[in-house]
Parts: C-alpha cells; sequence; structure tokens
C-alpha cells in the first residue's frame, strides 16, 4: 500500500455501499462503530435507483438506509495531488459457512467543487485487524462504472471471492481535481 494513500478509517460505519452478487446467496448485515460525519453538504442527495442493479442480482450487504446530508472523500488525484489521496471504507461480515462471490459494488456519493465524471474506480477488500482495515485481499483497480441519480454502480471481473469472517470494502474515485473537482461516499446518519 502506497505511504501516500491515507485510509479514512472512523467514518466508514456512515457510508452508503451495497455488494451483490448473481449466484443464491443468504444475505448478511452488520452494522458498526464509527465517527461523526466529515465532508460536504449536499442539500438533497439523490435516492437509491434500483436501475443500475439487474433483477437477478441478490443483495448480500447493503446499508442505503439512513442517509445523510454529507459526504467524505475517497479520491486518488491527480499526481501533483498524490499527497490528499485518501479511501474510504466501510466494514462488513461474510457469515460462518458462506462464501460470496462479489460481483457488483454500489455506493452512493456525490461531486463537489466540480462536476465529475470519475474517470473510473478502484475498489479493494481488505481483513479485519482489529476494527481497521487489514491486508488487501482483493483489488481491481479502474473498474467501471455506472451512474444514475448519484448512484455508482461498479462491476468486478473477476468477482471477489470472500470467505466466512470480517472484511472492509473500499470504493476510490480515478479524477482529476483540476478536470472533475471531487467525490465522496454518502454518509449514514446512524452507525
Amino acid at each position: 500500500m502506497s505511504n501516500k494513500r491515507i485510509l479514512i478509517f472512523a467514518l466508514a460505519a456512515l457510508a452508503l455501499v451495497a455488494l451483490v452478487i448473481t449466484l443464491p446467496a443468504v444475505a448478511g448485515q452488520r452494522g458498526s462503530a464509527g465517527g461523526e460525519p466529515a465532508g460536504v453538504a449536499t442539500p438533497n442527495p439523490p435516492a437509491r435507483s434500483t436501475a443500475l442493479r439487474p433483477h437477478q442480482y441478490i443483495v448480500l450487504y447493503d446499508q442505503y438506509d439512513n442517509q445523510g446530508t454529507y459526504v467524505t472523500s475517497s479520491q486518488n488525484f491527480e499526481t501533483s495531488l498524490d499527497a490528499y489521496d485518501d479511501e474510504l471504507a466501510d466494514d462488513f461480515v461474510v457469515p460462518g459457512g458462506q462464501t460470496w462471490s462479489v460481483e457488483l459494488v454500489e455506493v452512493q456519493g456525490a461531486y463537489w467543487n466540480g462536476s465529475g465524471p470519475a474517470n473510473s474506480f478502484n475498489v479493494r477488500f481488505y481483513t479485519d485487524a482489529a476494527m481497521l482495515p487489514g491486508t488487501e485481499v482483493f483489488s481491481q483497480l479502474n473498474a467501471t462504472y455506472t451512474e444514475t441519480s448519484g448512484d455508482f454502480a461498479i462491476t468486478l471481473s473477476p468477482p471477489a471471492v470472500l470467505t466466512a469472517g470480517t472484511y472492509w470494502v473500499s470504493v476510490q474515485a480515478n479524477m482529476d481535481f483540476s478536470l472533475g473537482g471531487q467525490w465522496g461516499w454518502t454518509d449514514r446518519t446512524v452507525q
């Protein structure tokens, strides 16, 4: 992991994110502790669009409830601004006896200081290390996405295969500040 990248952990539990697959599985959810929301206010955050997720997908983990009015940055900036690169992560649990094949990650987000669009997204999964992201177990850099009303759907190919345990998922926009501004996850109002 680059020493220039800043991982934001305290706000992770407050981000809106969903993990989905195309194979049958039992849904699992887990809330987690986090800090106070920070970031930029969005006066009317967009509602989640189900149009991005085809009907054959099964939701494994979903924190799209209790949408807040702030967003928290998670962005890979241009080289001249590498010192400001940051990465937001959210923890979740794959229940005992299950293996998840995550094929799509949805995250509610917004642009500010510009209107985007992001070039692509980096998606990473980490093991849990005492309530913080630990070892990276999957990454897909420069992943393509679709976006409708602030709902960003990022396809993973190949999928991330996760056995039982606690993990962290990170979604980071690849976007030059000089061209598109900033991007971040929409925060949740509850932990």
